[in-house]
């Protein structure tokens, strides 16, 4: 059945992002998953990060690819080509670290990345989303039910069961123990983002204005 997404929250790509308790990465792995509806397509925009390390982030880079990034200095860019990303259209995106290969799914479909480099014994924290450390590249976008695990993997069975062929389900049914979930089911001019991971790292939204929470609509033909 189709999963009852509810509202959303939407970044304007100028200045506005959410920061939370940064989490470290292990060395086990680590794994996120979630829905995101471009407004715009310009170059280089984080979907989440480090607050204080520029090499730790997860990025939109073009309407062709996506990057991985969690170098504690340095090293290269993970990326991963993928079909022509549009505006206006609801993508489920899952990323995990598999026993040194770096794996992205778009709407349940892998595509693994271009060097494989190990990143699991890198000292990183995410603690971001919409930005860049010094607040650039900014998120044109709308994010709905992200889960992070700092020391988890996903497989095919997992990401088909996220994904739900467009439908959406609970991501505390699938990753069973995540670090972070954020539903974005807030209204109004909240400026929190509550986590419902059970670990409590609430989320603090800076500089949104104007209609920020969103109803996640259509999900059911158009994702």
């Amino acid at each position: 059945p189709p999963f009852a997404f509810s509202n959303a929250l939407s970044f304007d790509g100028v200045n506005d992002y959410v920061t939370f308790t940064p989490q470290s990465v292990l060395s086990s792995g680590f794994c996120a998953s979630f829905w995101i509806k471009f407004n715009a397509l310009t170059t280089y925009q984080i979907i989440f990060g480090s607050q204080t390390n520029a090499n730790n982030y997860a990025r939109f880079d073009t309407s062709t690819q996506f990057s991985f990034r969690t170098r504690s200095a340095g090293a290269s860019i993970e990326t991963f080509t993928v079909p022509t990303i549009s505006t206006g259209q609801w993508y489920h995106v899952a990323i995990s670290l598999n026993s040194g290969t770096n794996y992205l799914w778009l709407n349940a479909v892998q595509y693994a990345g271009n060097i494989g480099v190990d990143y699991g014994g890198e000292t990183i924290k995410i603690g971001k989303l919409g930005a860049r450390t010094d607040n650039t590249q900014p998120l044109a976008a709308v994010l709905d039910e992200m889960a992070i695990d700092m020391d988890g993997t996903l497989n095919q069975t997992q990401v088909d069961a996220l994904y739900n062929s467009g439908l959406g389900s609970d991501a505390n049914s699938t990753i069973t123990a995540p670090d972070l979930y954020f539903k974005f089911n807030q209204s109004g001019t909240s400026t929190t983002l509550p986590d419902y991971s059970g670990n409590s790292n609430t989320g603090t939204l800076v500089n949104f204005t104007g209609t920020y929470w969103v109803e996640h609509s259509n999900y059911d033909t158009d994702a």
